[in-house]
């Protein structure tokens, strides 16, 4: 579900809509002995075009904006620290 909290004018008069967005993911404990328990954490990941692509920028963009940190107090700048704040999340609430 998502709210919106806040909107925006661009520099080029366009409107910015941010928001934030609720999601329940599934977790579990990996089975002994598979591929999943045996993982180094390690993603090479490629967002094709589409919907997915326009999430992950937005979600982005969204982190970039609010100033998101890690716990270390590093901030969120890569694309690929988008991915990590989001399982350090998650591991806050696990």
């Amino acid at each position: 579900m998502a709210k919106k909290t806040q909107s925006k004018k661009t520099s080029t008069g366009g409107a910015v809509r941010n928001s934030e967005v609720e999601l329940a993911l599934p977790v579990a404990e990996p089975e002994q002995r598979t591929y999943v328990a045996q993982s180094l954490g390690r993603i090479d990941l490629k967002i094709d075009n589409g919907p997915s692509l326009d999430a992950f920028r937005r979600v982005y963009a969204g982190l970039l904006a609010s100033g998101a940190a890690f716990a270390d107090g590093r901030p969120v700048v890569h694309a690929n620290d988008v991915v990590r704040w989001i399982f350090e999340q998650v591991s806050r609430r696990i």
